[in-house]
């Protein structure tokens, strides 16, 4: 069974409670850096970007939580992907599979790297919950959203629109 999840806050929160089992991933680069998610992906360095994920399911109330965090270094585009969770049983068996909404988001201001968190939960039900023993996070990279500065030019467009015309009512 796969079920996709629609992100529907930017907010982040810690998960806490006695009964939460919390995701696992990879992880390969310097100590640090994975930023404290349980996974993180290097995109690439044309942009220059990571991904990262965690996931965190309350036994009791058959709450999934999952986090998704993108990173750039890059003023000219950003990385852009998901997170899946994968939930098992004691037995390694596949009880469900849960996809993010893909997100993303465009190149960065001059200055330190930009950093976008979000965060959404959904119910997975009792038979998952109570049987659920382990959590594999796995981010995924799905390309790059390529906007100078994270600004659209759709939005430059229309504002210039806007400036013309105002211009024009006052001449």
């Amino acid at each position: 069974m796969t079920m996709a999840l629609i992100f529907t806050s930017a907010l982040s929160s810690t998960v806490a409670s006695a009964q939460v089992l919390a995701g696992t991933g990879n992880y390969s680069g310097t100590p640090g850096f994975d930023r404290g998610f349980q996974a993180t992906l290097y995109c690439g360095n044309w942009p220059e970007s990571w991904l990262r994920g965690s996931a965190f399911l309350d036994k009791q109330t058959g709450i999934l939580t999952m986090h998704v965090g993108l990173e750039t270094d890059a003023t000219h585009a950003g990385p852009k992907g998901q997170v899946l969770v994968y939930i098992t049983d004691a037995n390694g068996y596949l009880l469900t599979r849960v996809a993010s909404s893909e997100v993303g988001r465009g190149g960065k201001f001059p200055g330190p790297a930009a950093i976008n968190n979000f965060q959404a939960s959904m119910y997975v039900g009792p038979d998952v919950a109570n049987r659920a023993a382990r959590i594999v996070v796995v981010p995924v990279c799905t390309g790059f959203i390529d906007r100078f500065w994270n600004v659209s030019i759709d939005k430059l467009l229309d504002a210039a629109g806007y400036i013309q015309q105002f211009a024009m009512f006052f001449a």
